[in-house]
């Protein structure tokens, strides 16, 4: 029989909605679940040198084909009551319960083909099985896998409304396996025990009030049985709304082009395929859909840049690909490793537009790589791990350096003869003289093709103020101007004794005009500080602080490399403290800040790179 069962909290604390594993994916759904299943597949490929695919089917499913769907209604009502004081979660359950009132749910199926399946049984804390779903916090990959942290199998969750997903496996020996897994929150069952937040779906054992993997396949409901080796997740109740598939494309080919590219994986979304013969033209498809796109220019650099390789103690075998043009490039580098997931894009300094591709195929470089990766495989971050593991970074980084310095054309102190070069300069008539020689006689022909310009005394000027001057619009009088003058635009509300100079033209009369006019008194803008943190969202939370003034806005700058600014593409920002929206015009945002009270905004830019970043004020 299958049932859901939930375990007692045994006297333990009592757990709420916001589970961290789950949390730690809220956002970018498609991008996380991309990632995190693709890297999983491409973890369970079979030793037979074919690529593995991945496919996303989104399925209406009738409720009463879903197990337990019941029993999941009644405990979505008792979390409701146990956490009626708390808004958020209240919200959540009310929301669910809506869901299962309809004939009908929703499921993303993602399966993958060419896969040994999940191998071992219930207690097996060696086998695929028991990591990915009977345990947290374990990984049971083998050395230079994509995942490493057990984190990643969080990520349907996030995706779920219902936060329930099913899994459905068959191995190469035909073993298979089912079972559903509910992440919710503690609440007071029918026996009066208050209860842990998860809950699972499977074969029940009275003796010992559990659940374990339904193990035979007729048991299996034919939603979920799985025909040949591989794995099924089926995120229930998920999260979709219009543009869901395009959103899932993008990821995978920002993510997973170089895995593509070298036939390690394809992928299926809903009838479109993505494979190593389309790459080219979906990637080049999909930059013209959408400008911030520019995963393409990285394959550019691998399939037309320049080819490096080297060895680098404990890495090993590297190579690198660069592409130089006198296009927009984005002056990056891919980082990989051999499963083909992009790590991330990191940036060098170069006077000529670049962009680059950067793998590691050797074992011993890839488990090195691995353990400075955090749980989202987004960053290689030395810090992480050992000093011999950020040595060798700091070697990789550096030879990647020394290549990119070779794009750069080095400027020649050769003279160069240019025809009448004459004609598009300056003449210096002074300068146009003939030296006499020393000797007296007539010049040769070098001196009278090398003349000396005169030694001149000039005359050393204070160089201007180069501080910006701000205008404050005032109904005060402007100032009064010793020139007089004349015109047909009002002068200045002030009574000076000369014609005040307004803005709009030149004031009538002794100073008494009828509008108003801003002062010519200039007001220093305040200065800002700003304390920025990415938050694990993608997001950045900014700590603001003006010294000096008030600023009723402010603007946000990206930093690049070389110390140039630039205006900061906001999506979104909010109140750090009150969640309220705040209002974004391009790279500003209307918060208030002063030297009392610091402002802290969260704040959603339109880039996924990491950016650097600075404010001004408005």
């Amino acid at each position: 029989m299958i049932k859901l069962v939930v375990p007692s909290a045994g006297g333990g604390e009592e757990e709420g909605l916001n589970d961290p594993g789950v949390e730690f994916f809220l956002g970018n759904i498609e991008r996380h679940l991309a990632r995190e299943s693709a890297q999983n597949t491409i973890d369970a490929a079979l030793p037979n040198n074919a690529p593995v695919t991945l496919s996303f089917d989104l399925l209406s499913a009738a409720k009463a084909d879903i197990p337990c769907v019941d029993s999941l209604a009644d405990i979505l009502r008792r979390c409701r009551e146990f956490w009626r004081s708390n808004r958020k979660s209240e919200g959540f359950f009310a929301d669910a319960l809506r869901i299962l009132e309809n004939p009908t749910v929703k499921v993303l199926r993602m399966s993958d083909h060419n896969t040994t399946g999940l191998t071992g049984d219930d207690t097996d804390r060696d086998g695929r099985w028991y990591g990915l779903v009977r345990s947290a916090g374990v990984s049971n990959k083998d050395e230079g896998a994509g995942g490493s942290y057990g984190i990643g199998k969080y990520a349907p969750f996030a995706a779920s409304q219902l936060r329930t997903v099913f899994y459905s496996t068959r191995t190469v020996d035909n073993e298979v396996a089912f079972q559903g897994t509910m992440r919710l929150a503690s609440h007071t069952d029918r026996s009066g025990r208050i209860t842990r937040r998860t809950g699972y779906i499977g074969s029940y054992c009275a003796e010992t009030d559990s659940c374990v993997a339904v193990r035979q396949s007729s048991e299996i409901p034919a939603l979920f049985r799985r025909g040949e080796p591989g794995t099924d997740i089926s995120v229930i109740g998920y999260r979709d709304d219009s543009g869901w598939e395009q959103r899932l494309i993008s990821s995978i080919l920002a993510n997973f082009w170089p895995a593509i590219h070298r036939n390690i994986i394809g992928f299926r979304v809903g009838n479109r395929l993505l494979s190593a013969a389309t790459l080219a033209v979906d990637l080049a498809g999909l930059a013209q859909e959408d400008q911030e796109f520019d995963a393409h220019l990285y394959h550019k650099a691998l399939t037309h840049g320049q080819r490096h390789e080297t060895e680098i103690k404990n890495l090993g075998r590297v190579e690198l690909y660069l592409f130089a043009s006198d296009e927009e490039l984005p002056k990056r580098v891919t980082m990989t490793r051999k499963t083909g997931m992009v790590i991330e894009l990191k940036m060098f300094r170069s006077r000529r537009p670049f962009s680059g591709y950067l793998v590691c195929e050797s074992p011993e470089g890839n488990e090195l790589l691995r353990t400075m990766e955090p749980p989202r495989h987004d960053e290689w971050d030395p810090k992480r791990g050992t000093r011999v593991a950020a040595k060798a970074l700091k070697a990789l980084h550096d030879w990647i350096r020394d290549r990119v310095k070779e794009l750069n054309p080095v400027p020649t102190a050769q003279a160069l003869d240019v025809p009448d070069l004459a004609r598009y300069l300056p003449f210096d008539e002074e300068a146009d003289q003939q030296v006499p020689s020393q000797s007296g006689a007539e010049p040769d022909a070098d001196e009278q093709f090398s003349p000396v310009t005169p030694v001149r005394d000039l005359q050393v000027r204070p160089a201007a103020d180069a501080r910006p001057r701000v205008l404050e619009n005032t109904d005060k009088g402007g100032d009064v101007w010793t020139d007089g003058g004349s015109g047909d635009a009002e002068g200045g509300s002030g009574g000076g004794t000369g014609g005040g100079n307004g803005d709009d033209g030149v004031g009538a009369g002794a100073g008494g005009g009828a509008g108003q006019r801003p002062s010519r008194t200039p007001v220093a803008k305040p200065k800002l500080t700003l304390r920025s943190f990415r938050r694990a969202d993608g997001s950045y939370e900014l700590v603001v602080r003006a010294t000096g003034g008030h600023a009723a806005a402010f603007r946000v700058l990206a930093v690049g490399e070389d110390g140039r600014t630039e205006p900061a593409a906001l999506k979104s920002a909010r109140d750090a403290i009150t969640n309220a929206a705040l209002a974004v015009n391009g790279a500003r945002i209307a918060a208030p800040t002063s030297p009392k009270h610091a402002t802290r905004v969260v704040a959603e830019f339109h880039t996924p790179l990491r950016l650097a970043l600075a404010v001004e004020a408005l």
